[in-house]
């Protein structure tokens, strides 16, 4: 019998997540997510978009994770408005 491909099998325990500071395990049975932005050509604009909804609330964590896009994927940055292609032209 052959394994599925990511693309035929949709959600599956791929990665074991650990939260470092939660000593009433008030998360133990959340749903967490893990998106992989140097290999997932959809986790971009995923973080792109998470950005956006949360720069108001919390505008270190959205300065931070824009960072992360810009490091990890080329010509590409986020000005506080959304995406925009720095590409030479």
């Amino acid at each position: 019998m052959s394994e599925k491909s990511d693309k035929e099998r949709g959600l599956y325990p791929k990665y074991k997540i650990e939260r470092n500071n939660d000593p009433e395990g008030k998360h133990d049975k959340c749903f967490f997510f893990v998106m992989d932005l140097d290999h997932d050509p959809f986790a971009f604009p995923a973080m792109a978009a998470y950005i956006e909804h949360c720069q108001k609330d919390y505008p270190m964590l959205a300065a931070e994770l824009a960072l992360e896009i810009v490091v990890r994927t080329k010509y590409k940055t986020y000005d506080g408005g959304g995406l925009i292609d720095v590409r030479p032209k």
